[in-house]
């Protein structure tokens, strides 16, 4: 179950905190510490709101629910409009009881916070399809009405099933013809409880034969569902799925971020003592280019000193890992630093056919950090060009939704192969086989995720491959989530 908490707070597209039973902050997502700099201007960082009360900075009438769900150990869930230091919220939460690791009660605080007031249902679709972290949420995320209709289905869902949306919104997922999840699964539990306007904290289960299944293996899903009630009125409900068939990927996730912890610790001392020697060797090889007079020789000298930019290579991406540094932001305009790049990069690859579609917006970012992504991520994409026969290509894209900037990178070229997909940014993996370092995605995957606080990902067949990733448009500050142990049994 602690996995489960964890995936789930660290992809709530809201705010997601986990309290213990004195109301202390046990953790909280970036949307927590990101609400909380909005309202207090200043810095959230997470290791001093840890074990902080929540009471000092929030308003306390309006934990009532949490309270209620510590003390009965039982879900809450509804709909709050109130004022916290002057910022207006339209929050929809529901609340969960946990058992920490230390074995004290908790409680899981989910809020989904709104722009606008919630009236109707349609206000809550609107405001669905207004927010970009729903739709890119790694949980799988629905909304239904009161009849089991679904009206929303974020990307996730789309992912899983192998549908299109047309061929889920409108459709009551348990009493159409198709039965995209069945009595015969044994998931009529989900469609009851959500007629019946009540809270379900289950596991379901879709067969290999259901069409939902995406035609490929069985599906077990932790899935959390709550109704919605506004001023006494029942208007539908919340689904939340996690594919549990995924938390490996997840587990891997949480290790790759402690294996890049290892490396920034020992990472200085290990550049400290081969830097030195290296720049003898360096020096040496180059005197001996110099001062031979035979070019089998010569070539000797050069190979050493290939070999000695190589290890300096894999050096520097080390120290890219180990020490981002402070970010030094400017604005930029987000087109001209991309054609820049790009013009540098393609007029030695005249054989690829380019093609940018850049956003022509003002950014804050730090330039060289941005550089370091878009070049890590156009090599990649060039060496997967290398051995490719027919048209080569290249597109690169942006498109901006709220606050946040996402980026694609497509190439032509041959798919990720299966046996590196879910290591693929971990360190030493390599798609380059013996000419790369094995910490360019790395690199990448820890500027974007760490530094930037954004997300990135890919999607590889035998038509291509496509790295995506995004940013928020102002980066201000860095702040490093971590991770607790929670453990809650509400399975039915």
């Amino acid at each position: 179950m602690e996995e489960i908490f964890n995936f789930l707070i660290n992809n709530f597209p809201g705010l997601a905190v986990i309290l213990d039973d004195k109301y202390r902050i046990r953790k909280g997502n970036r949307h927590a510490y990101n609400l909380y700099t909005k309202i207090k201007g200043e810095v959230a960082d997470p290791h001093q709101l840890r074990n902080q009360n929540l009471s000092y900075f929030h308003p306390r009438d309006k934990m009532i629910a949490a309270l209620k769900t510590l003390d009965k150990g039982e879900p809450n869930h509804g709909y709050l409009e109130y004022k916290w230091d002057g910022v207006k919220r339209n929050v929809l939460y529901c609340h969960l009881p946990a058992k920490l690791s230390d074995g004290s009660q908790g409680v899981v605080i989910l809020n989904l916070d709104f722009l606008n007031p919630i009236r109707e249902l349609k206000d809550l679709l609107e405001a669905f399809h207004q927010n970009y972290d729903l739709y890119f949420s790694q949980l799988g995320i629905g909304l239904f009405d009161t009849e089991g209709k679904i009206l929303y289905v974020n990307k996730t869902i789309l992912d899983i099933s192998g549908l299109e949306s047309d061929d889920l919104l409108g459709k009551n997922l348990f009493k159409d013809y198709k039965s995209y999840i069945s009595k015969r699964d044994g998931n009529s539990i989900l469609g009851e409880f959500i007629l019946k306007g009540e809270f379900l904290h289950t596991k379901l289960y879709i067969s290999k034969e259901s069409i939902i299944s995406n035609g490929c293996q069985s599906i077990v899903m932790e899935v959390i569902s709550f109704p919605i009630e506004i001023e006494g009125q029942f208007l539908g409900s919340i689904c939340i799925a996690m594919n549990l068939n995924q938390l490996t990927k997840y587990s891997n996730q949480v290790k790759q971020f402690e294996r890049l912890e290892n490396i920034r610790e020992m990472a200085f001392r290990v550049i400290h003592e081969i830097r030195n020697p290296l720049q003898e060797i360096m020096a040496v090889a180059e005197l001996g280019k110099i001062k031979s007079k035979q070019e089998e020789i010569e070539s000797y000298f050069e190979h050493i000193k290939a070999g000695i930019g190589w290890v300096n290579d894999l050096l520097n991406d080390i120290i890219q890992i180990s020490d981002p540094s402070s970010l030094d932001l400017e604005e930029v305009k987000l087109d001209h630093i991309c054609q820049e790049i790009l013009a540098d990069i393609s007029k030695d690859h005249k054989d690829i056919y380019w093609k940018s579609s850049i956003a022509d917006i003002e950014v804050v970012l730090d330039r060289e950090l941005f550089k370091e992504i878009i070049f890590h991520l156009v090599d990649n994409a060039l060496d997967a060009l290398a051995n490719k026969t027919g048209e080569k290509k290249i597109i690169i894209s942006t498109s901006v939704q709220r606050e946040d900037i996402i980026f694609s990178i497509y190439n032509s070229g041959h798919k990720i192969p299966d046996k590196i997909r879910n290591s693929i940014f971990d360190p030493f993996t390599s798609t380059k086989g013996h000419n790369g370092t094995g910490l360019g995605l790395t690199v990448v995957y820890y500027i974007i995720t760490k530094v930037f606080q954004g997300d990135i990902w890919f999607e590889s067949d035998n038509n291509g491959t496509t790295f995506f990733f995004k940013i928020k448009k102002d980066i201000e500050e860095v702040i490093i989530s971590a991770i607790n142990n929670t453990d809650y049994k509400g399975i039915r």
